[in-house]
């Protein structure tokens, strides 16, 4: 009977254990193992946008942060998003995946969010992400002359039948 010492084992995910080997060798950085029993390095795989790996294993980029190449070996991979955007989830593989924090918007109709812009007073965009000039909220009260427009303007009629703490219930606009 085999004892614990001479007993085979599956060599472990991460890692591969050349045959005659009883001590499993870590995949390269940037290489990882997605199988057991890996018989040599040439089993690892490359580590897979939007992670990382220094020992075969993979690690995901943290959410605000994207990696678009294969093979990544540290965390400096990961790119922050740009100023004022954020991810939706860890693992991000492209800078596509970088959206409007909230209560800032996309000026451009393009899809790029690399300049979000703060929402214009009269809009209410502090509970999304990823907020298209042609989807601003305009709060109750307000109005814009067309949806691709930033120039929201306070309705005439805003303030009729409002109370100081109540707020403008009655009112017709926006």
């Amino acid at each position: 009977a085999a004892t614990s010492a001479t007993a085979c084992a599956a060599c472990p995910m991460g890692s591969f254990c050349p045959p005659g080997t009883v001590v499993p060798s870590a995949c390269a950085p940037g290489t990882i193992g997605t199988r057991l029993g890996l018989p040599s390095q040439a089993g690892c795989e490359q580590t897979p946008p939007g992670f990382w790996s220094g020992d075969g294993t993979p690690v995901e980029c943290v959410r605000g942060f994207y990696q678009p190449q294969y093979g990544a070996t540290s965390q400096r991979a990961c790119i922050l998003c740009p100023e004022r955007s954020t991810t939706l989830r860890p693992a991000a593989a492209s800078k596509d995946e970088c959206v409007c924090k909230p209560y800032y918007y996309n000026p451009t109709m393009n899809g790029s969010y690399a300049d979000c812009a703060p929402c214009p007073v009269g809009t209410d965009c502090g509970a999304a992400h990823a907020i298209l000039i042609s989807d601003l909220p305009v709060s109750p009260g307000y109005w814009r002359p067309s949806e691709m427009s930033t120039d929201v303007r306070r309705c005439s009629d805003a303030s009729s039948g409002c109370t100081q703490h109540a707020g403008c219930p009655k009112s017709t606009s926006g």
